[in-house]
């Protein structure tokens, strides 16, 4: 949904948002690892505070991602809080269009480009910024084999245990350090 900055009553808006699940898994690029499975809810508050847009809400989805161990499916429910401070695009100028050296809370803020706040774009980025870097599909996911690509939580791989050396190598297995 685009919002107009402009249309923002000086006592704030109060937004219930729906997110359609496939329009994001798409907004989020589409790929492999990442897809939604429900759509995201969202209540958001959207104040004006001078040069300002301060965005404060909660969010809800169920999302999923591949496990970074053994590239299993995982379903992870999302619930997240959140306060956005967005300064316009402007106010990050000093005059004239020159650069200037920004403030410590200004640092914290994000950039409004514009008069339109895209909330899509605002809710699949706070999305992204709790979705774990490393999803696992539970703490004790032994994951794949390193030699065949077996997955180690169905059982144990068909290797035979026996290491290949690299040929550039094999002298380092007749090198010993003395004591």
């Amino acid at each position: 949904m685009k919002l107009n900055i402009r249309d923002i009553p000086e006592e704030g808006l109060t937004l219930e948002l729906t997110e359609d699940a496939s329009a994001m898994t798409e907004a989020a690029g589409g790929g492999p690892g990442l897809s939604f499975l429900s759509p995201v809810a969202a209540r958001i508050t959207v104040n004006l505070a001078g040069e300002a847009v301060n965005v404060e809400g909660e969010l809800k989805a169920v999302l999923k991602l591949n496990c970074s161990r053994c590239l299993g499916e995982v379903e992870r429910e999302v619930e997240s809080a959140f306060f956005i401070p967005l300064m316009k695009e402007e106010g990050a100028e000093g005059k004239e269009g020159e650069e200037r050296e920004l403030t410590a809370d200004e640092m914290d803020s994000g950039c409004l480009e514009g008069d339109t706040l895209d909330t899509t774009a605002l809710l699949l980025g706070q999305l992204l910024s709790d979705v774990p870097m490393q999803p696992l599909c539970g703490p004790d996911c032994k994951g794949l084999c390193h030699r065949c690509g077996a997955d180690l939580n169905k059982g144990l791989c068909s290797c035979t245990g026996e290491q290949r050396v690299d040929s550039r190598f094999v002298a380092l297995k007749k090198f010993k350090m003395k004591r």
